[in-house]
């Protein structure tokens, strides 16, 4: 069944952008739950690693699909997710938290 809120994100690994934090200063990477409350109150951009199979298979509402292996390529697409924004959070996921973390690397 198709994933549709941040309550059922614990299937999925969450990591954010190097260069991207809340203001607080909260490091996403080992704060998932302040990530999806974010996400939850439109803060940031939720980006899923996955391949585009995996993302049709099911995908939290309001998720972009940028497949890592296909990042680079799409960096201008990203600064449009977050209005050229460089503070805005991106959150990135995948199914067990390597893909995310090539992304959070390229970003």
């Amino acid at each position: 069944s198709r994933i549709n809120t941040v309550e059922t994100w614990p299937r999925f690994r969450l990591n954010a952008s190097a260069s991207r934090t809340l203001s607080q200063g909260q490091d996403l990477d080992f704060n998932p739950a302040v990530a999806r409350k974010m996400i939850k109150h439109d803060c940031g951009v939720l980006l899923d690693a996955r391949s585009l199979g995996e993302f049709q298979s099911g995908a939290p509402k309001g998720a972009v699909n940028i497949p890592h292996v296909e990042l680079p390529d799409r960096m201008k697409e990203v600064a449009e997710l977050t209005g050229g924004d460089l503070q805005k959070p991106i959150v990135v996921y995948c199914k067990a938290g390597a893909r995310s973390a090539i992304a959070k690397a390229l970003l």
